[in-house]
């Protein structure tokens, strides 16, 4: 009698899908193979061991034979997919290919595995990415201690390309003193003021588009501070293509010889009302945290992008000059919390902690640079160094001229990227830097009609300069409460007494240079140093952040 199976009545009948059916097979068809091979081997117990060895290498060499096929297939089927991408989706669809693929990674991931290392901390695999950070903060700590990182300029009357190259290499941040002539600065300065003008009283429209598509020109960046791309008839051929100033850009650990001007603009903020910045790249690394990804970060790419700050005044420290912190290119594309075999590096209290404990809102005293530039001198630094524009507490407009050059192959993502022919026709080399340059467009502009006070307004005079909307309303203090990270860059006190902080005449302790301190505290607070009962500085707490105590000012 033949028992047939049969499912209960309350559970439905099994259906295997074609997979489950196809495996099934697959493993009968194993164990049929796998017969006539048992029966071989017991045979072969009976006869000589010498036979037994001449199968064995037999055996061998078919399986070495069958692994270098399944690598020759994986490799194979890459090309295929690069080269000819429909054919190979419709090879990769077929049954027959994904069991092939399928068996040969089997073989390869059994007899082949990846070896791996293990750490307290993560699995690193060995296959050819080095995730360690240790090398590049190292080079962040060599930065921070590099004697011409902590005074990185050069005189262009003086020294040569090589000596700015090698500066730059080592910093990412150059100062190049009388840069430009103050006499030919001088016309900039005033066709600068010109256009400054003329967007003021709408003889120049504030509507427009730009070369490279953008549909603006003219951009509120917070109170009082103003962004303006400037117009072709600014982009003089000896401001944008300077012979010296292209040497150096130039040098091989700059940009090379193949280098573009992407854009060329300028930063405004208002005497009194100009807010500052937060502490900022201009753009992130170019293959984001690249150590985990890729096993690059900081310095393993060459310098692609640079800008260059032409100042249209004297700085002084009541202006607000640009901020860097030196180093932070050096470890730009690593995590945080990073891997390293060496904990030394980040240890508490390490400078390392101090760079990561608040984030991007501040820079360590010990990276702080903020050169104070004089008319005619020029600042270039690296796309990848953090930065931020300091508070204007003059009365006078502050106006620096922004050129962002780069690497020709290097497609920024702050601007488009519509080629174009300059109008420098007849100065190649300039014709040839402005090929793919951002200038604005203005709907229109009219010839230049000012009356005699209007012609006497200096650049730095130019006062509630908003020709787009109302005149926002003088900054005002709120009270709230906020985060302030106060550091000391270089004040020391008097007779080598302590120098101790005060928060409203509260004491808050030894603040001596080179240390930072977290301040829990309101807007409007009066920060204070004191050595000796007597004050060395002043500060008014204008809104969360860090501020920088040094020897000339106080810096926010």
């Amino acid at each position: 009698m033949q028992l047939i199976h049969r499912s209960p009545p309350s559970s439905p009948p099994r259906v295997e899908d074609e997979e489950m059916q196809s495996l099934k097979l697959m493993s009968h068809n194993y164990k049929q193979r796998k017969r006539p091979v048992r029966r071989l081997l017991y045979n072969l117990r009976k006869h000589d061991g010498d036979l037994i060895r001449r199968m064995a290498k037999s055996i061998s060499f078919v399986f070495i034979t069958m692994c270098v096929v399944s690598q020759c297939f994986l490799v194979g089927n890459k090309v295929m997919k690069h080269r000819f991408p429909e054919t190979s989706k419709r090879i990769a669809s077929h049954p027959a290919s994904k069991k092939i693929a399928a068996a040969s990674r089997r073989v390869l991931e059994r007899h082949f595995p990846p070896k791996k290392i293990s750490t307290d901390e993560a699995t690193v695999e060995l296959n050819g990415i080095n995730r360690f950070a240790d090398r590049h903060i190292r080079r962040f700590l060599q930065i921070a201690n590099d004697p011409d990182c902590k005074n990185p300029e050069i005189d262009l009357s003086l020294d040569d390309p090589a000596e700015a190259d090698r500066i730059f290499n080592n910093c990412k941040l150059l100062i190049i003193r009388n840069a430009y002539s103050k006499k030919f600065l001088g016309e900039v300065r005033n066709n600068f003021t010109s256009f400054m003008k003329g967007l003021k009283s709408g003889r120049i429209s504030t509507q427009g588009t730009t070369t490279t598509g953008d549909e603006y020109f003219y951009l509120s960046r917070g109170q009082g501070r103003w962004e303006i791309i400037l117009p072709e008839n600014l982009a003089h051929p000896d401001l944008v293509a300077d012979e010296k100033i292209l040497n150096i850009l130039n040098q091989p650990h700059v940009l090379g010889d193949d280098i573009e001007l992407r854009s060329l603009q300028s930063t405004n903020a208002e005497g009194g009302v100009g807010v500052g910045q937060t502490w900022h790249y201009d753009q992130q690394f170019l293959f984001g945290e690249g150590l985990n990804d890729f096993g690059i970060a900081g310095h393993d790419l060459p310098t692609y992008s640079v800008v260059i700050g032409i100042p249209m005044m004297d700085m002084q420290r009541e202006h607000g000059p640009t901020e860097f912190c030196v180093g932070s290119s050096a470890v730009s594309g690593i995590p945080d919390n990073p891997l390293v075999k060496d904990k030394n590096l980040i240890a508490e209290g390490s400078l390392w902690q101090q760079y990561v404990q608040h984030g991007e809102n501040s820079c360590p005293p010990q990276l702080w640079r903020s050169p104070l530039l004089n008319f005619g001198d020029v600042v270039l630094f690296d796309y990848n160094i953090r930065h931020r524009g300091g508070w204007n507490d003059s009365q006078n407009m502050r106006s620096i001229l922004l050129a962002i050059y780069s690497r020709t192959w290097f497609d920024d993502i702050n601007f488009g990227n519509i080629r174009r022919v300059s109008y420098h026709e007849e100065d190649q080399k300039a014709a040839d830097v402005l090929f793919r340059s951002r200038l604005s467009r203005p709907e229109y502009m009219q010839v230049e009609d000012t009356t005699d006070e209007e012609e006497n307004v200096q650049l730095k005079d130019i006062k509630d300069f908003n020709p787009a909307d109302s005149r926002p309303a003088p900054f005002e203090i709120n009270h709230e409460q906020v985060e302030f990270i106060a550091s000391n860059f270089n004040v020391k006190g008097i007779d080598g007494s302590d120098v101790i902080l005060h928060v409203n005449e509260n004491v808050v302790g030894p603040f001596p240079p080179g240390y930072s301190r977290s301040i829990l505290g309101t807007t409007g607070d009066t920060f204070v140093l004191k050595s000796r009962d007597i004050t060395l500085g002043k500060w008014i707490a204008k809104s969360s952040g860090q501020v920088v105590f040094t020897k000339d000012a106080m810096v926010y």
